[in-house]
């Protein structure tokens, strides 16, 4: 056809929708546009016309126009229809360039554009005729007009099955705004032919300074990687997980969000992207080789990260019932996920002294322009009765700055979040802070020597040394002493721990070897510890007395002279005879807390610096006391009060006189370098006691001298031995005996 040629009508055989027209028939032209209305010549399109009516009378026509092919000879024009929904117009300018229109009975249109249509003059326009609905692009705007761009119209949901707007069209005055909801719903679009979409929202309108008003949209199908939780091995073992739910504050949390899973030893080792309301199923994966990971029956802890805070929270998991809540090679759960901005934590604290923290950052008690920490008198204006008089005494800091209300004095600047404080209060209360929760492995800076630790968990972990002091387990092996506001302590290097699991709420005492500062970030919940105030004294003969702020820690080595039964107790008397400590004799063993009094009464409830203190022995099944004499320091410097101190001692249970003469047998027996006998006289004289080797042989005198009538304790010192069998013999005016024994290296 030659140069702005019209085809006349032709038949679609189906009705079209053109906005709230409908049309039968088109007219193509060979200058690059198309009518449903018109079969002349000489359509323009211009920018400054649409959507109004313009020019002639063609112009009321609706027109579809898609290039300006004007003064292009031999231009060849095809048509196409199915009859019944569908139907192609093609123009290939010069048998080269190719433009494409696509109808559909739906009311969708498209325009296509082939090799070589790049560069073109003219636009793309749409014009219903009516002076109110039409779009129009330029054809040098962005260079849209190149191989492979499809731009597509038509009325809501009729071109785009993800992608839908509402409203579509309406009317604004000047000033005023509407809302347009999108809604992406890729329910149809098939992810593996493609992943990828995208699509350019244009709002046409006759403002002058913006006529077209363009959103790119972008739809990415699948589940995306991690962007946060990146740093997860894959191995060959490995526990599936079905997320059915992940809320924050009881809302579902929006897309992007990120869970990570943990080992209890805080290795990631496993993680995925909530992809919105449809469940998310990923691999949590075990250890292999010297890749880190899960071992079997371990438990899992939970986090998610929120993209736009950069937040991580600490999540909890309800698993679907029957479904396994530990990690097993093979196994398969399905959970869903819980965490709170905003939590509420209650801090309970007795009459007396008390060791406190908190592990949620209180909302609305920072000062004004303090960004360190919450406002120490803000927290705690709460305690204050309604005349204003305050239940806290006294609060302190590890470094001995205080709070004093009745004085009015504070030299405290802000509570650190990561330290624990000592706090007297007249009566026992209850205060309540509200806050975001803090991760309970964040960051707690130890430093050598003595800290005071806040405790960020929200459950409860193990301190005892059966359970290798789990709680510390990250710093261990510089921890020479920690202890609770009870004074109950453990002691990694001695194997001794009479501490409850540590809990929420509570502040504790610890002492670095380090040489620097380390950090400590508290391991993952356990299963089955159970979770105990701390609050409890001991019940008994002798009950422990009020805590007064300070402490040393004895522990109680060994116990010779008597058996141990259940109900046994040692405690520790001052010399005027007060009550200083007292504990429960466990395994053989026991640590106390000797108390030192408290500066801030007038009243005497402990030791003084330097105040000698004696031990006393509570026989349960006999139902007396007997004084302990200490036979061996072998840490410290002896039964001396100094605060925080902390000694080692075995010692001996002074008792009545023996009936007759005896030496037990050695303990232990073999022995390796150190073994201990007990005997007996039931009168004052002279005693040697001897070792000799199995030809005869005196190999070292134990002990030689005038004893008094009692019991006492002889220690054997092989350092210096060869290992062998050899003779312990006792001798004394009227008696004699011997025993064997064996000597390992």
């Amino acid at each position: 056809m030659g140069d702005d040629q019209n085809s006349g009508a032709v038949q679609l055989g189906w009705e079209f929708p053109f906005w709230d027209r409908v049309y039968r028939q088109v007219f193509l032209d060979t200058d690059g546009w198309m009518s449903f209305s018109f079969g002349g010549q000489n359509i323009g399109v211009e920018p400054n016309t649409y959507p109004v009516a313009v020019g002639a009378g063609q112009y009321r026509d609706a027109t579809i126009a898609m290039a300006n092919l004007d003064n292009v000879a031999g231009t060849d024009v095809y048509f196409w229809t199915n009859g019944q929904d569908m139907a192609v117009m093609q123009w290939l300018a010069n048998h080269t360039n190719q433009y494409e229109v696509i109808l559909y009975a739906n009311g969708m249109g498209k325009i296509q554009y082939g090799p070589n249509a790049a560069g073109r003059s003219g636009a793309v326009g749409v014009n219903l005729g009516d002076g109110r609905h039409g779009w129009y692009i330029s054809a040098a705007d962005n260079n849209r007009f190149v191989e492979g761009y499809v731009w597509a119209f038509g009325p809501a949901g009729a071109w785009s099955t993800w992608l839908t707007a509402d409203p579509t069209e309406g009317t604004l005055a000047a000033g005023e705004s509407m809302d347009v909801t999108l809604t992406i719903d890729p329910a149809d679009l098939d992810m593996e032919e493609q992943d990828h979409y995208q699509a350019m929202l244009h709002f046409l309108s006759n403002d002058p300074a913006t006529p077209d008003l363009v959103v790119d949209v972008y739809l990415r199908l699948g589940i995306p990687d991690p962007i946060h939780y990146v740093d997860v091995a894959a191995t060959d073992n490995f526990h599936t997980l079905t997320v059915t739910d992940v809320t924050f504050d009881n809302e579902v949390v929006p897309l992007g969000w990120e869970v990570g899973v943990f080992t209890p030893d805080d290795v990631l080792a496993g993680s995925a992207v909530w992809v919105g309301g449809d469940p998310i199923e990923f691999m949590t994966y075990g250890a292999q080789d010297d890749v880190p990971g899960f071992a079997a029956n371990d438990d899992f802890r939970f986090e998610i990260w929120d993209p736009e805070a950069d937040f991580e929270w600490n999540a909890t998991a309800t698993f679907a019932e029957g479904d396994p809540t530990i990690w097993n090679n093979g196994a398969s759960s399905a959970l869903t996920l819980a965490s709170f901005s905003v939590v509420e934590q209650v801090l309970a604290m007795t009459e007396g002294w008390n060791m406190i923290s908190i592990n949620v950052d209180p909302i609305g008690m920072y000062a004004e322009g303090e960004g360190r920490g919450p406002d120490i008198e803000t927290m705690f204006a709460q305690l204050a009765n309604e005349d204003g008089e305050q239940n806290i005494d006294l609060l302190k800091d590890e470094m001995g700055h205080f709070w004093s209300p009745a004085w009015g004095f504070i030299n405290i600047d802000f509570w650190e979040l990561t330290d624990g404080y000592q706090v007297k209060v007249f009566n026992a209360c209850e205060a309540v802070f509200e806050g975001n929760a803090i991760a309970a492995n964040a960051d707690i800076p130890i430093n050598p020597n003595w800290n005071l630790i806040a405790y960020f968990p929200n459950y409860a972990l193990d301190a005892s040394s059966e359970g290798d002091f789990y709680v510390l387990s990250p710093i261990i092996d510089y921890v020479q002493i920690a202890k609770n506001n009870l004074g109950h302590f453990m002691t990694p290097e001695w194997g001794f721990s009479n501490m409850e699991p540590w809990v929420p709420g509570q502040g504790y005492q610890l002492k670095s070897t380090a040489e620097e500062q380390i950090i400590l970030n508290y391991p993952g919940e356990q299963r089955h510890v159970a979770y105990t105030e701390p609050f409890e004294a001991q019940t008994g003969h002798w009950t422990a007395p009020l805590a007064t702020g300070a402490n040393m820690s004895v522990l109680i080595h060994s116990l010779t002279g008597v058996k141990v039964e259940q109900g046994d107790q040692i405690a520790a008397f001052s010399p005027s005879g007060l009550l200083v400590g007292v504990s429960d004799i466990t395994g053989g063993n026991c640590g106390l807390a000797v108390w030192g009094d408290d500066p801030s009464t007038e009243s005497l409830e402990g030791l003084a610096r330097d105040e000698a203190f004696r031990l006393s022995f509570w026989d349960a099944d006999k139902q007396v006391e007997r004084d302990l004499g200490v036979s061996v320091v072998l840490a410290g410097r002896g039964l001396a009060y100094e605060a925080d101190d902390f000694i080692v001692v075995d010692v001996i249970a002074k008792s009545v006189v023996p009936a007759n003469y005896f030496l037990s047998q050695n303990y232990p027996n073999p022995f390796n370098s150190e073994t201990r006998l007990t005997f007996g006289m039931p009168e004052a004289g002279d005693v040697s006691i001897n070792v000799y080797d199995v030809a005869g042989r005196l190999v070292q005198n134990v002990m030689k001298g005038r004893m008094d009538a009692g019991t006492h304790v002889a220690v054997v010192n092989g350092r210096n031995l060869a290992a062998g069998v050899y003779i312990i013999r006792m001798e004394s005016t009227d008696f004699s005996v011997s025993h064997k024994m064996m000597l390992v290296k």
